[in-house]
């Protein structure tokens, strides 16, 4: 996730990152912020969110956390890259969605 965050700086308040976790596991991650949030906010409000990733999603193969100015999100399926022949499909089983309260 670090990646995907480091993006945001630069990247209008949107990073995504791909990292290999293991030789047959890829994670993909988004980070996002609204448009109207300055950057030192959009970094604080992203921190936060992923801090509370151990916390609220467990060991789920998927989770996304959402604040009323960001998210963070991650998988172990693409769900942003374009794949031939078709779009990305998340097994929601597998899926852990957290809405947080944020001030």
């Amino acid at each position: 996730m670090g990646k995907a965050m480091a993006a945001t700086g630069s990247g209008g308040g949107l990073g995504r990152a791909k990292e290999q976790y293991t030789p047959f596991v890829s994670i993909y991650a988004l980070a996002q912020c609204t448009r109207d949030l300055p950057t030192l906010s959009c970094a604080q409000c992203l921190s936060t969110a992923a801090s509370n990733i151990g916390g609220y999603c467990g060991a789920a193969e998927g989770c996304q956390i959402n604040f009323s100015s960001c998210r963070v999100r991650y998988e172990i399926n693409p769900f942003y890259f374009p794949l031939a022949g078709g779009r990305a499909t998340t097994d929601m089983t597998m899926y852990t969605k957290v809405v947080v309260a944020h001030p």
